[in-house]
């Protein structure tokens, strides 16, 4: 069976639909490798960009220099899990470094529409404010055969900008890149303030070898002294999954009690992760209770 999760801050998203998503509670245990633990332990960067102040674009510049700077009303990285990229772990973490009053626009792009040459500016004959905005969106991706515009995205310019800017004009109605023309529209406008802020990233561990081994000395335990009821639902759910069918489960509500006495890797109030010890052996723990009060637990 596969569970592959993908987790971040806020929430933690299971990729993989598991038969009795309906159950109030589940466990499932996996053997825990090095290279389990250190994945389920942190986030990929994200390998494309999906427009200004994207995750990936931030991350990359922050993990390739040490640092990085941003324009975004809200941070692109949320705070979470660590980033992995080639064999290393990084924390990213940020501050706002300069405030500036300026204006907020909601800008379209057509990929395949057309516009009149006189209408048309040249890429290179933008501000740069203009081409920051238009980067991450050009070239298209995807390619469409809808009318109208296929993208939409935020963007903001302080008043040196909003002065300098080409996009912006009235009489702008299209940009052209790489022989292409493509339509852009401006809508909606209003006041915002413009934050920027330095993007920090750190390394946690230099392998995986040495962050599995840090994650183990910092969240496994031991699943030890346990009940008949309790045994049978740790049983079942090595590499498969144990169902609790109501809250009156008293061997998992037991089992859940157990692992809310433990720091996770990562939950939030309805699953978790967690590195276990039993019988010898280490698990990796993805604990489900939508259906049970964790207060209680």
């Amino acid at each position: 069976m596969n569970r592959r999760r993908a987790l971040a801050a806020g929430g933690l998203l299971v990729l993989a639909l598991l038969a009795g998503c309906s159950a109030a509670g589940s466990l499932a245990l996996e053997s825990a490798t090095d290279d389990t633990v250190a994945e389920e332990a942190s986030r990929p960067v994200p390998d494309r960009d999906e427009g200004p102040g994207d995750t990936g674009a931030v991350v990359r510049a922050a993990i390739e220099n040490g640092s990085a700077t941003a324009r975004s009303q809200e941070p692109p990285v949320e705070a979470g899990l660590p980033f992995r990229s080639e064999g290393r772990y990084y924390n990213v973490s940020w501050s706002v470094v300069d405030r500036q009053p300026g204006t907020a626009y909601r800008l379209g792009i057509d990929y395949n529409g057309t516009a009149q040459d006189s209408a048309t500016v040249a890429y290179g004959d933008l501000s740069a404010r203009d081409r920051a905005m238009l980067d991450t969106v050009l070239p298209p991706v995807p390619v469409t055969t809808r009318p109208g515009s296929d993208y939409h995205f935020d963007a903001t310019y302080n008043a040196s900008e909003r002065e300098e800017s080409v996009l912006l004009d009235n009489d702008t109605e299209a940009v052209r890149y790489e022989g292409e023309t493509y339509p852009v529209t401006v809508k909606d406008t209003e006041p915002t303030t413009v934050l920027t802020r330095r993007y920090t990233a750190t390394v946690v561990a230099s392998s995986t070898d040495a962050y599995a081994g840090h994650l183990r000395s910092e969240y496994a335990f031991a699943l030890s002294d346990l009940s008949d009821a309790e045994r049978s639902v740790v049983t079942e759910a090595i590499n498969d999954t144990y169902y609790a069918d109501s809250d009156s489960d008293e061997g998992f509500r037991s089992v859940l009690e157990r692992f809310h006495r433990h720091e996770a890797v990562e939950k939030n109030e309805y699953r978790g992760i967690w590195i276990v010890r039993y019988d010898g052996r280490l698990y990796l723990a993805e604990l489900s209770y939508e259906g049970f009060d964790v207060e209680r637990a």
